[in-house]
């Protein structure tokens, strides 16, 4: 399933990307096209969230700090991405069901 808002933006932030950071994408000929696929950035930047559906051609999902769902228009935002809130600070079974909900679902 398309994600039409990230497919929008797609080339303006790859290329975007690639000017600012010299982003390489390699490797993406192993990603699955088919799904289920669980994404983890070792956060070097804030930019990773961003960076790692580049090449992502499945309906994506965001796992986010709950914090960043208390800022209004961020929240707002994320939500549109989905993205789904997960405590940082403790364990969080709601966000991993939410998680396995979201991989059985394709």
């Amino acid at each position: 399933m398309r994600t039409p808002v990230l497919d929008t933006l797609r080339p303006f932030v790859r290329i975007g990307a690639r000017l600012y950071w010299r982003i390489r994408l390699e490797g993406t000929q192993h990603i699955t096209a088919d799904g289920p696929l669980i994404i983890a950035p070792n956060h070097v930047t804030y930019a990773d969230p961003v960076l790692v559906w580049l090449p992502i051609r499945l309906r994506v999902h965001f796992m986010a700090w709950d914090a960043l769902f208390d800022v209004p228009i961020l929240s707002w935002l994320i939500r549109r991405l989905r993205a789904f809130p997960v405590q940082l600070e403790s364990a969080d079974p709601r966000s991993t069901r939410e998680a396995v909900r979201l991989l059985q679902a394709g």
